[in-house]
């Protein structure tokens, strides 16, 4: 935790500013822009999705981790404010899903990731995206033409329960 502190405190000495928020999708009070977090200030997939290389969930990472930094970082800005209260209430975040394969299907970040498979192969370049966006539908057609590219296992039992 203590290193979140010192990259907020980093960030916040090098000027880093947000630029404005996206709105926030249904069911969400907090909008969350991955241009400003992954492509301006250039923060790692691997902080906000912590599963991602040692499972087959790549995870959120809980309120605490966003707290971090904004308790030094943007503090003032009406959005950082509303995450403040809800972790200070307790109440998780909610960020509306952009994947999902289907429940047959067994997919592992950890297994692509320790391939070399970069995130944006999959979900497109998220560090200029204000706003979340499928770029791909995770359809096994798209699976399968990887996997022969790459010359990766095409064995349904690989993927398939």
């Amino acid at each position: 935790m203590r290193a979140l502190g010192a990259l907020a405190m980093f960030l916040s000495a090098l000027g880093c500013q947000a630029e404005a928020s996206p709105a926030p999708a249904a069911g969400e009070k907090i909008p969350f822009n991955h241009k400003v977090h992954a492509g301006d200030n250039q923060i790692g997939c691997g902080v906000c999705h912590p599963y991602a290389r040692h499972s087959a969930n790549a995870g959120l990472a809980p309120a605490s981790v966003c707290i971090g930094c904004h308790k030094f970082v943007d503090k003032e800005k009406p959005d950082v404010k509303t995450l403040a209260a809800e972790f200070a209430a307790g109440r998780p975040l909610t960020w509306t899903r952009i994947h999902r394969v289907p429940d047959h299907v067994f997919f592992s970040h950890e297994r692509h990731l320790a391939k070399g498979v970069e995130c944006k192969a999959c979900h497109g370049d998220v560090a200029s995206m204000a706003h979340d966006e499928k770029v791909h539908e995770l359809l096994m057609g798209f699976c399968m033409d990887c996997h022969r590219q790459k010359q990766a296992s095409t064995d349904c039992l690989a993927c398939h329960k």
